[in-house]
């Protein structure tokens, strides 16, 4: 009996030293790998924000944020920079990419303000809202003017040349920041149209570099309200 046990003992354990081999021997033909293995295309994973305003968009500008593409760009880094009240921010990880998609409603008036752009001298309206924008307790009225002219549709500031500067410096920005394999300053705006009180806002990213983009000057809701109309600007570009 006791021979027996052992030579069944003996029996089991080859059999499962065939079977362990079996299992870690590669099969024959076709094989079933990781379907990983063998990608012939980029499959890192990047974090960043495709949506990011800074206070050239009047809607933040003009409600407390001071910091324009510089210290934007700065903060998707990882640097460290005082914010608009006052404290200290970080990220805990920067950011691989990063869109400065500010509005392009007049991009760039409440830094003008702050800033007093010649341009806004030349109009009844840019020496009106630079006054309430800059007298404590009327700031409200500066705003309401903004949202105002955007209701009606016409840009009092169309001709002077204030959106191109601050375009051509978010640019210089992104010019400035962008560091191939590190660190992506996409250029960017956003084009905000408000038909009857429903968001239709869409970011425009551009693939080039400042010299292309600026070529143009952002299209905005002043000159169409129309997606359409969009499609065929960037289809032009």
């Amino acid at each position: 009996m006791k021979n027996l046990f052992i030579t069944f003992l003996i029996s089991l354990l080859v059999a499962f030293s065939v079977t362990a081999f079996a299992q870690d021997t590669p099969p024959v033909g076709k094989s079933h790998y990781s379907p990983n293995v063998g990608d012939t295309f980029p499959n890192n994973v990047f974090f960043g924000d495709t949506h990011l305003h800074t206070s050239y968009s009047t809607d933040a500008g003009m409600v407390g944020n001071n910091l324009g593409p510089e210290e934007a760009y700065r903060i998707s880094r990882g640097e460290a920079v005082k914010a608009s009240f006052g404290e200290w921010v970080q990220l805990k990880r920067p950011l691989d990419f990063v869109v400065i998609a500010d509005h392009a409603e007049i991009l760039g008036l409440a830094p003008a303000i702050k800033e007093g752009a010649p341009q806004l001298q030349k109009t009844e309206w840019g020496k009106k809202i630079s006054k309430h924008a800059t007298t404590p307790g009327e700031e409200p009225k500066a705003f309401d003017m903004f949202v105002s002219s955007l209701t009606e549709g016409k840009n009092p500031l169309a001709g002077f040349g204030l959106v191109k500067s601050y375009w051509e410096k978010s640019t210089a920005a992104a010019e400035k920041f962008n560091e191939p394999g590190k660190f992506t300053a996409l250029i960017g705006f956003e084009w905000t149209s408000v038909p009857g009180g429903n968001n239709l806002h869409r970011n425009v990213i551009f693939r080039g570099d400042k010299s292309k983009a600026d070529q143009i000057v952002p299209l905005s809701s002043y000159d169409t309200v129309d997606p359409e109309e969009l499609w065929a600007w960037m289809a032009d570009y």
